[in-house]
């Protein structure tokens, strides 16, 4: 469990048979105190594809003050009375599963047996709760269902391999499971079954008996709700496994990639394993002739890069990557906007002049950062950090005393057009421009509306690009959002309202335009249409949003109906361009 600050709680909503509501106790781990403060949490679950509640499921409240379950009555509701805190909310069923935006991957070490049905925290959304809240809503989709058969070169079934579902890498994140079910193992038949969102999916398997980690030639594509079955002829594959150790020899090395290279240049490494926390890898690959291996872990320069054979089950055993002793080019550490060290943090360095290459790293537990092998130059340095913000500076290397400061955080407060009580699932995506942007941790939350205004604390300083989901319907909204400053934002979210709609239809000179017809459109379908009487006077019925546009077959003009929740509305029109209505 990440250490979220204050309480820390999960929702989790599993199937289970319709009837009555029941409420678990609240379970409390040993030395942990009861609660008197409690709140009340009321809500509903809800299919994103098709916007329906979703009845039956169990909602589970899990923390570190205990477990409290209830299921959602027929009309997807559910209620809770828990202390106050953050939660994290997610759902756990056979048919309807959670999913969040998945950020970059630096490191994918491929299909793991630990990721199996494994919750993944930085996919679920955030909760917060000081006082009691109502109407909240919980998003799931219906599971996409990939079955598969894994079998050898003989036609034997593989058994025991660890099989992931994974959509093609993207600038943008993408949507991943938050419980880990694109993850299984193969039965000792071969058969595999894995649970995602729709979409476009490879297959990777890595089995202990081959010794590879294939991907699937081709993708399979499966729509919510939908199964499809493939079958995957794996063939051994290439091994090398060993330790990494520092320069001494002796030494483990930390947590980093184990990288390969098949072209003989040296900027043509890339990540293919992982080094593990005892400094141990094991590395398993498609045959691919002379391949070169070298470890590069986070805060340490490359080791030294060995050449393999690597041929079709090829076994090297024993390999030790022994990490070279190069000074610091590139150095120095990340602190907050209050001075405060940052650990843990990702660092992006591009270069920018020509013949340099970039790299990634990432601080120590005191906030400091080790860059090795970097050429002189100019590069630009980029950090993020959840709820701390970014920072991009330009540096010119080679330089040990680099200061990063994170620009901090502000607020959002805006509106919803059409949404009055409930609330949305927000999600970050970038800072910056299009054309060059800062990639972000999604840091999903569920953000309360009351009476249509909504605020998002946290919010990174810059220019920010985040995306909104209510039920079935997901905007995108860039917002500039200053350090400690509020940042106002209108989403067009929510069921629009029946409204009465009147007024007065105008020629260019004010004069009232008798007979002219009035029509009211809705996502570019007529709704209503109406002729004005001899005062130019029309009144119509539609909804919030339509679009009001008035022509005698000469001239045209338009209007908006308002979003405010009032039951009728005043669109006068003037007929000022050409038109043939």
């Amino acid at each position: 469990m990440v250490a979220l600050g204050g309480l820390a709680v999960w929702l989790v909503v599993r199937r289970s048979p319709a009837g009555a509501v029941k409420v678990a106790p609240l379970r409390r781990p040993p030395g942990v105190k009861a609660a008197t403060d409690k709140v009340t949490i009321t809500g509903a679950v809800y299919d994103q594809e098709h916007g329906n509640a979703v009845a039956a499921v169990t909602v589970v409240l899990l923390g570190n003050t205990g477990e409290a379950t209830t299921t959602t009555g027929g009309d997807g509701t559910f209620t809770f009375r828990v202390p106050r805190g953050r939660y994290r909310a997610f759902v756990r069923d056979q048919d309807m599963i959670t999913t969040g935006l998945q950020e970059r991957q630096r490191l994918d070490a491929g299909p793991r047996v630990e990721l199996v049905d494994a919750l993944d925290e930085a996919l679920v959304p955030v909760l917060d709760v000081s006082t009691d809240l109502d109407h909240i809503e919980l998003g799931v989709t219906r599971a996409a269902v990939i079955t598969g058969k894994l079998t050898d070169g003989d036609g034997e079934p593989v058994g025991g391999a660890v099989v992931r579902a994974r959509q093609q890498p993207t600038l943008d994140a993408t949507l991943r499971p938050a419980l880990g079910t694109d993850t299984a193992i193969s039965d000792p038949l071969g058969n595999v079954r894995v649970r995602v969102p729709a979409g476009e999916y490879f297959l990777d398997a890595r089995s202990s008996k081959l010794a590879a980690s294939l991907p699937m030639s081709g993708t399979v594509s499966v729509d919510a709700g939908a199964h499809e079955d493939v079958s995957v002829e794996m063939t051994p594959g290439c091994v090398i496994r060993g330790k990494v150790v520092m320069a001494d020899g002796k030494t483990p090395a930390p947590d980093g990639a184990v990288e390969t290279d098949t072209t003989g240049a040296m900027t043509a490494f890339g990540p293919a394993s992982r080094v593990n926390v005892d400094g141990t890898f094991d590395l398993a690959m498609a045959s691919g002739g002379t391949i070169r291996v070298r470890a590069w872990p986070w805060h340490s320069p490359p080791s030294t890069a060995q050449t393999f054979q690597c041929n079709q089950g090829s076994r090297f055993d024993k390999v030790v990557l022994k990490l070279q002793d190069w000074p610091v080019e590139l150095g120095g550490t990340l602190v907050d906007a209050h001075g405060a060290p940052v650990p843990y943090a990702f660092i992006d360095m591009r270069a920018l002049d020509t013949g340099l290459t970039g790299q990634q790293e990432r601080t120590d537990a005191s906030g400091t950062f080790h860059i090795y092998d970097v050429l002189a130059g100019r590069y630009k340095l980029t950090a993020t950090a959840p709820g701390r913000g970014i920072v991009e500076t330009t540096v010119v290397a080679p330089k040990s005393d680099v200061e990063l400061q994170l620009a901090g955080t502000g607020r959002i407060a805006g509106t919803t057009t059409d949404l009055l009580d409930g609330s949305i699932e927000v999600s970050f995506l970038q800072c910056g421009n299009d054309a060059d942007p800062i990639e972000l941790a999604p840091d999903p939350r569920i953000v309360p509306v009351r009476g249509g205004r909504f605020v998002i604390d946290g919010a990174p300083a810059c220019g920010l690009r985040f995306v909104a989901r209510w039920r079935n319907r997901t905007v995108e909204q860039q917002v500039v959002v200053e350090p400690n400053g509020t940042a106002h934002v209108t989403l067009e979210l929510g069921t629009p309202r029946d409204k009465t709609v009147h007024g007065i239809v105008r020629d260019a000179h004010g004069a009232p335009a008798a007979d002219v017809r009035v029509t009211a459109l809705l996502q570019s379908q007529e709704s209503a249409t109406v002729r004005t009487d001899q005062d130019g006077r029309y009144s119509l019925t539609t909804r919030s949003g339509a679009q009001i546009i008035a022509g005698n077959g000469a001239k045209v003009g338009h209007g908006t109906v308002g979003r405010a929740n009032v039951p009728s509305e005043v669109v006068d029109v003037v007929l000022d361009g050409n038109g043939d209505q």
